[in-house]
């Protein structure tokens, strides 16, 4: 079973505990009709915060469909069982119901799921911190991050390789990280995504932050077209680094994912490019005319986390509402199912140990 641990997760209240375990025991997930899989109505984008099937910016996903297509973001098949909390996924389904009690769901047709950086913990790793390096790549961490098979940052040490899925701030060159995991075990390939530099123009070598990669030996499929300053990829290398310090790719892919034209879309992640009438999340354009409300209390600047919904309009989402989502605060996971096992102080669903105590 796969025990997580929540990095500064309060205690919570009385009746937040007895209302979580009232979910938990009965909370099994009545039929809503989704209007079938075909034809994908819905695209979201974000990280997983619960299951009953899988919980994407709060809606519930149905995943039970034999023709469910999973794959990660390299195009190959996966199970549904791989699925997490805190992964980044990208969800394609159909047209969102909502039921009486104000549950939102769809029937999920396809799900791909995506980390954005694996590799060995850098130099100055301090496990009293809230932020670390990998691959030259800033990684925040928030009480919202859930931690895989480790012991929070205190499991970490300099030079353990790990693999982390979050969400990129183009603004700031960061990511907050949603879920780490240590790799236990040889790697073979290493993985970042980012934003490229071009050294020297004609050559097939970039910058991604501070680490070189050499791409001469990919072709085809392989090299995603017209790469220029500021193209932003998903590159997988070689572990082992040449004496110049060159990375050699083995993979090299578009780092940009969009929904399909005409498509409701929700999507979590971090401003970047902030204006009055707009801005963009991990490089899709969001329109907003300035017109749409906010609650009480809330800004939108370059760096807030936002949960978007709107329609995909000629390469930009138009967005109907924005809900800002708030990393410092309690983390918010829900699960609906059957209790797999209990003990005094912890239960588990869904291979979660959660405790109650």
């Amino acid at each position: 079973m796969n025990t997580l641990n929540y990095r500064g997760l309060p205690r919570a209240p009385g009746w937040l505990r007895a209302t979580l375990v009232l979910l938990l025991l009965g909370g099994c997930g009545g039929g809503v009709d989704s209007g079938g899989t075909g034809g994908a109505a819905v695209y979201a984008s974000g990280p997983i915060n619960g299951f009953g099937s899988i919980i994407v910016n709060g809606v519930r996903f149905d995943d039970s469909s034999s023709a469910l297509d999973v794959r990660d973001d390299d195009g190959g098949l996966r199970s549904k069982s791989e699925l997490k909390l805190g992964m980044v996924v990208e969800v394609r389904g159909s047209t969102i119901t909502t039921d009486v009690s104000g549950v939102r769901s769809s029937t999920a047709s396809s799900i791909t799921l995506g980390s954005e950086i694996v590799g060995p913990i850098g130099a100055g790793f301090n496990p009293a911190a809230t932020t670390f390096v990998v691959l030259g790549r800033n990684i925040d961490v928030q009480p919202t991050t859930v931690f895989a098979d480790v012991g929070g940052m205190g499991g970490l040490a300099q030079g353990q390789v790990v693999e982390v899925y979050g969400l990129y701030n183009a603004f700031t060159d960061r990511f907050t990280a949603t879920r780490i995991e240590r790799k236990f075990g040889a790697v073979s390939t290493y993985r970042i995504r980012g934003p490229i530099t071009i050294p020297v123009p004609g050559t097939p070598r970039f910058l991604i932050g501070s680490e070189l990669i050499d791409y001469s030996t990919l072709v085809g499929g392989n090299l995603p077209a017209n790469l220029t300053n500021g193209t932003v990829v998903r590159v997988r290398f070689s572990a082992s680094q040449t004496t110049a310090g060159v990375w050699n790719a083995t993979q090299l892919r578009d780092g940009t994912s969009r929904p399909d034209d005409g498509q409701h879309s929700k999507l979590e992640g971090l401003i970047d490019g902030y204006t009055a009438t707009g801005f963009s999340i991990a490089g899709i354009p969001v329109t907003t005319q300035g017109v749409i409300p906010i609650p009480a209390g809330s800004v939108l600047n370059n760096g807030v986390r936002v949960e978007v919904e709107g329609t995909f309009i000629n390469g930009a989402l138009a967005a109907s509402s924005i809900e800002v989502e708030d990393d410092f605060g309690n983390p918010e996971f829900e699960f609906h199912g059957p209790v797999e096992a209990v003990t005094p102080t912890t239960l588990a669903i869904h291979g979660v140990n959660i405790s109650y105590d």
